[in-house]
């Protein structure tokens, strides 16, 4: 396992950022770019991202041996995130995935009864929360 890195700003964080590839999957290309930004800092890997389900199924399928985690929205047209979610544990169980959204817990724990919810990150992110989270899904791999 790697060791936790801490951090004051966002520059520390290039200093122990992870090597690993990230997908992000919503379909508000404002959070898509600024996802794409932070978690720039993060990896020292690809960030991909898809604006639908359907998308980004087709990049975890193209580019399987390097997606490490997905950022996932719920509420997306053409296939939510509950949909997207069960299709990728079938396909690709090994990639973690952090639910992203605006919705409260219960509303997200309910949609995605009766299965186990994934972790759980709130719209606006707070950067460390997101940090830990992301580097807490990676480490664990």
């Amino acid at each position: 396992m790697k060791s936790m890195c801490t951090f004051d700003t966002l520059a520390d964080l290039k200093t122990c950022a992870l090597v690993d590839s990230i997908l992000v999957i919503d379909d508000d290309i404002g959070i898509r770019e600024a996802l794409t930004e932070i978690l720039g800092w993060l990896v020292n890997g690809s960030i991909f991202t898809a604006t639908n389900g359907h998308e980004g199924l087709a990049i975890v399928q193209e580019q399987r041996q390097h997606i490490r985690l997905v950022m996932l929205d719920i509420n997306m047209p053409l296939m939510n995130g509950e949909q997207t979610y069960a299709k990728l544990q079938k396909i690709a169980p090994e990639v973690k995935v952090i639910i992203s959204t605006g919705l409260s817990h219960a509303e997200v724990v309910r949609r995605f009864a009766p299965h186990p919810l994934p972790p759980l990150l709130h719209k606006p992110y707070q950067i460390d929360l997101l940090s830990s989270m992301v580097r807490l899904a990676l480490e664990t791999i």
